[in-house]
C-alpha cells in the first residue's frame, strides 16, 4: 500500500489512462474506500467520470485536454478566520514562510508579529475568541494575514509542478494575483499588501460604512437602489449577486426594505463599506506606493477587477490600472466569464475558505467547467484538504509530484537475507591439515603378522621363569608342611614325660628350615603428591576442539563423544593431540595406542592429567636381610645360642626398615596467568589499531566481519601483543590464522603463557 500511494506521487499518468484518486490516513481507511470505489465502478459503469466529494473520491477514465486552461484564484477580504492555515503552517516549513516574511514588515516598523493576530493564544469564552476575530477583521492585519496563507499555498502547489494560464482576484486578493503571474516580486507583493491595509484602516472616519450581500434579479435590485443616495454598488459576484456599500444605518434600512421586497440580504462581516468613495482617503497612500515598487510584465493573463478584462502587459499601464482599483466596483462576474471565454475551465482558489468557487459555480451553472478550493471548510483538517485538492487536480491531469518536500523519503522493503550456512571444521580442510592427511596416508603400515612373533619371542622367556618359580614355591610347600608334621609329632611327646628343662627339638641336619624373616618385606612408599591445573587442560582442550571443528566453545561439554557426537576423526584426532602437547610440553610419554582408546573429552583431559606427571625411577628401595640368601643356610641346633621359647614370643627384636627417601619429582610449575590482563591488553590493542572505542568491543566480535580487520592490520595486533606481554612464546603464524574472534585470541595467548618452567617438589 505504501508502495502504490509513493508510485502515485511520484509517477507521471498518461493522459489516455484512466486515474482514481483519494487521501487516506491509514491502511485500513485506504481498504475501506477501496471498498466503495467498487461500488461506485459498480454503479456508475460506463460513465467517463464521477466523484464523491463527501467520500473523497475522483474518478476520471482520462486527463482533461490541454486546451482547458487553469484559472488561479485568490481570495480576497471576509474570508479570513482566526488560525486559518496554522495546520499548514505547522506542517510546510513553504507556508510558514510566506507567513514569516509577512511578519518582517511588521518588525520594520516594531510592531507585533502578524502571526500572533492571526495565531491568538486560546481563549476559553464566547466574547474573548470574539475580541480575536474583530481584530483580525481589520484591514491592517486581513489583508496580510489573506495574501500569506495565499501565497503559502500556491508556493506548495508550483513547486509540485501546478501551473496556471490565467489569473483573478477578488478585491484585496488581485494584489496576490498580480504576485502569482510575476507582476510583483516578494517585497513588493507583502509591502503593498501592509500599506493597502493600513491605508484603508486611517481613512475610516466615524464611521467606515458597511457592506450588504442581496442575492436576486440584478436589474431588480439596481432599481431598488437607483435613486437612493449615499448607497453604492461596490462588488458585482454573480449575475444575481450584489454588494452594497454605505453608511452602517443606510443599509440597516435597506436590508429591511429588500426583504421586504423578497431578495436575500445579508450583512457583511467587513470593517468598512471597501471600493466606495467612503475609503477614498486610502486611495493617495496607495498610490503612492504603487508608484515606488518594481513592476514586471505578467507571465499569464491577469483579469482586473476594474475593467473584467486582462491587464495589459506594459508595467505603467499596469500601474495605472491597479491605482483606480481601490476605488472602483469589482466586476468579479465578469472576470469569470471573461477568462472562461478564453479557455479557463478549471478553477483553483488559493486562500481560506471557498467563497470564490461557490461564485464562479454559480457564474457558470450549467457550462462545463471543474471548481476545485484549497481550503473550503475552515472547520476541517486543513492538510487533508490541501491533499485532496492536489489528488483533484492529478485526476484531472496536473501532473504534481512531490508536493511535501519535507516528508520523509520512501524507503524500498528490504529484501530479507538468503539463509547463511556458517562453515565449520567439518567443511574446511586447511593446508596443515591436508599435509598431515598425505603424512598419515603415506606412512608405511605396520606389519601385525611381525608384531605379533616378536611380542611372543618376548613373553616366552617371562613365562619359563615364572613356571619355574610356581615349582619351587610348591616344593617349599611340601617342606613346610613335613617339618610342621614333625613339629606337632614332637610336642605330643615331650609333654607326657616332665622336664625342668624346656624340650629342644632336633632336626636332621639336611631338612632346610624357612627362616620367618625369609621373605623381605616391601616397604610402603607413599606417593609424591603433584598437583596438576587440570581447569587448565579442560580449557585449552576445548578452545582447541572449538578451533578444529567449528563448534563454538560455549557448545562443548566434556561428556561429548569425540567421533558419535563431534564427528572427529583419526586424522583430527591426532592433530587436536598435536596443539594440545605443543601448548602444554609438559605432557610426556602419550602413545598414540593408548590415545586410540580414548572416547570423550573427559578422559582425554584425564589422560593428559596423568601424562603430565614426568617418567622416574619408581622402583621400590628395599632393605635386604643380614643373610644375602632368602633361605636358611643352616639348619635349626639345639645348641643354639638364642634358642626361641617353644611357647612364648620372641625376645629377639625385630629388625627395622628404614623408609626411602622419594626422589626428586619434576612437577610442572602451575602459570599464574591472568586472563582479564590479556583481554583487558587486546581490547586496547584492537581500539588503537582500529579506531573503535574500548567500551565498544566484545570478545565475541569477529575480527574481519564485525571489525574489518585484514591479515596485516592482524599482524600488527600480535606483533603488539606479543611485545607488552614477553612471556608469550611459540606464537606461530598458521596457528593465528586460523584464529577468528577476539575470545580465541585471548585463549590461544593464554595457553602461549602457560608453558612456564618445571619446579622440583621434594616428598619429605
Amino acid at each position: 500500500m505504501k508502495r502504490l500511494a509513493h508510485q502515485s506521487k511520484t509517477t507521471k499518468i498518461p493522459a489516455n489512462h484512466a486515474r482514481l484518486g483519494f487521501v487516506a490516513s491509514s491502511v485500513a481507511e485506504a481498504c475501506q474506500k477501496l471498498k466503495r470505489v467498487i461500488e461506485f465502478l459498480e454503479r456508475n459503469s460506463g460513465q467517463s467520470e464521477w466523484q464523491h466529494p463527501i467520500d473523497g473520491i475522483w474518478y476520471r477514465q482520462s486527463a482533461l485536454d490541454e486546451t482547458h486552461k487553469v484559472v488561479a484564484l485568490f481570495a480576497g477580504q471576509g474570508s479570513q478566520y482566526v488560525n486559518m492555515g496554522a495546520d499548514l503552517a505547522c506542517t510546510y516549513p513553504t507556508v510558514r514562510a510566506a507567513f514569516n516574511q509577512a511578519n518582517r514588515f511588521f518588525d520594520a516598523k516594531g510592531q507585533k508579529p502578524l502571526t500572533e493576530v492571526v495565531f491568538p493564544i486560546p481563549v476559553f469564552s464566547d466574547e474573548e475568541r470574539q475580541q480575536q476575530t474583530d481584530k483580525l477583521r481589520q484591514t491592517q492585519f486581513a489583508q496580510p494575514a489573506i495574501g500569506a496563507i495565499s501565497a503559502g499555498q500556491y508556493t506548495l502547489l508550483t513547486n509540485a509542478g501546478f501551473t496556471a494560464d490565467f489569473f483573478a482576484g477578488h478585491s484585496y486578493g488581485e494584489l496576490t494575483a498580480l504576485w502569482a503571474a510575476g507582476v510583483l516580486d516578494d517585497d513588493g507583493f507583502y509591502g503593498l499588501s501592509k500599506i493597502r491595509g493600513e491605508a484603508m484602516a486611517a481613512s475610516f472616519s466615524a464611521d467606515p460604512g458597511s457592506m450588504l450581500a442581496v442575492k436576486g434579479d440584478r436589474q431588480a435590485v439596481e432599481q431598488l437602489i437607483n435613486k437612493r443616495a449615499g448607497v453604492w454598488v461596490c462588488n458585482i459576484n454573480s449575475p444575481s449577486q450584489l454588494v452594497l456599500g454605505g453608511q452602517t444605518d443606510t443599509l440597516i434600512r435597506l436590508q429591511e426594505e429588500a426583504k421586504a421586497s423578497g431578495f436575500q440580504a445579508t450583512l457583511l462581516p467587513v470593517s468598512a463599506a471597501f471600493h466606495t468613495p467612503l475609503v477614498s482617503q486610502a486611495q493617495q497612500p496607495f498610490t503612492d506606493a504603487i508608484r515606488q515598487v518594481s513592476i514586471a510584465a505578467p507571465t499569464g493573463r491577469v483579469f482586473s477587477n476594474t475593467t473584467g478584462q486582462p491587464y495589459p502587459n506594459d508595467p505603467q499601464q499596469i500601474k495605472e490600472t491597479l491605482i483606480r482599483h481601490i476605488v472602483n466596483p469589482v466586476r468579479f462576474s465578469e472576470q469569470i466569464e471573461n477568462s472562461y471565454a478564453q479557455g479557463g475551465r478549471i478553477f483553483v482558489e488559493f486562500g481560506p475558505k471557498n467563497i470564490l468557487s461557490m461564485l464562479v459555480a454559480e457564474i457558470l451553472a450549467g457550462k462545463s467547467h471543474k471548481v476545485i478550493s484549497l481550503n473550503a471548510n475552515a472547520k476541517k483538517d486543513g492538510d487533508k484538504q490541501l491533499r485532496e485538492a492536489i489528488v483533484q487536480l492529478t485526476v484531472l491531469g496536473q501532473a504534481l509530484q512531490g508536493f511535501d518536500s519535507f516528508e520523509q523519503p520512501y524507503a524500498e522493503p528490504a529484501v530479507k537475507p538468503k539463509l547463511t550456512v556458517k562453515i565449520s571444521g567439518h567443511n574446511y580442510v586447511s593446508d596443515t591439515t591436508k599435509k598431515r592427511y598425505e603424512q598419515a596416508l603415506n606412512t608405511p603400515a605396520i606389519d601385525t603378522h611381525s608384531l605379533s612373533n616378536l611380542i611372543e619371542d618376548d613373553m616366552n622367556p617371562t613365562i619359563t621363569q615364572m613356571q619355574a618359580d610356581l615349582a619351587s614355591l610348591m616344593d617349599q610347600q611340601n617342606r613346610i608342611e613335613a617339618l610342621l608334621k614333625a613339629l606337632v609329632h614332637s610336642s605330643t611327646f615331650t609333654n607326657s614325660q616332665p622336664s625342668s628343662k624346656p624340650a629342644v627339638v632336633s632336626v636332621s641336619s639336611d631338612l632346610p628350615v624357612v627362616n620367618e624373616y625369609s621373605a623381605p618385606v616391601a616397604p610402603v612408599v607413599e606417593k609424591p603428591v603433584v598437583t596438576v591445573d587440570s581447569k587448565l587442560i579442560e580449557t585449552s582442550l576445548l578452545s582447541v576442539v572449538a578451533e578444529k571443528t567449528g563448534y563454538p566453545a560455549e557448545m562443548l561439554d566434556l561428556s561429548m563423544d569425540m567421533e558419535a557426537d563431534l564427528g572427529i576423526d583419526s586424522i583430527k584426532r591426532v592433530e587436536i593431540f598435536g596443539t594440545m602437547t605443543e601448548a602444554h610440553p609438559s605432557v610426556q610419554g602419550v602413545k598414540q595406542q593408548e590415545l586410540a582408546e580414548l572416547r570423550t573429552l573427559q578422559q582425554i583431559v584425564e589422560y593428559l592429567v596423568t601424562k603430565m606427571i614426568p617418567e622416574q625411577d619408581t622402583s621400590a628401595h628395599f632393605v635386604q636381610s643380614t643373610e644375602s640368601d632368602n633361605r636358611l643356610s643352616a639348619p635349626i641346633s639345639t645348641t643354639s645360642t638364642n634358642p626361641y621359647p617353644q611357647n612364648g614370643p620372641s625376645d629377639q627384636p625385630e629388625p627395622t626398615i628404614p623408609t626411602p627417601s622419594a626422589p626428586g619429582i619434576p612437577i610442572p610449575a602451575k602459570p599464574a596467568v591472568d586472563p582479564t590482563l590479556i583481554e583487558t591488553s587486546l581490547l586496547s590493542v584492537v581500539a588503537e589499531k582500529t579506531g573503535y572505542p574500548a567500551e565498544m568491543l566484545d570478545l565475541s566480535m569477529d575480527m574481519e566481519a564485525d571489525l574489518g580487520i585484514d591479515s596485516i592490520k592482524r599482524v600488527e595486533i600480535f606483533g603488539t601483543m606479543t611485545e607488552a606481554h614477553p612471556s608469550v612464546q611459540g606464537v606461530k603464524q598458521q596457528e593465528l590464522a586460523e584464529l577468528r574472534t577476539l575470545q580465541q585470541i585471548v585463549e590461544y595467548l593464554v595457553a602461549k603463557m602457560a608453558t612456564g618452567r618445571e619446579v622440583a617438589v621434594e616428598k619429605k
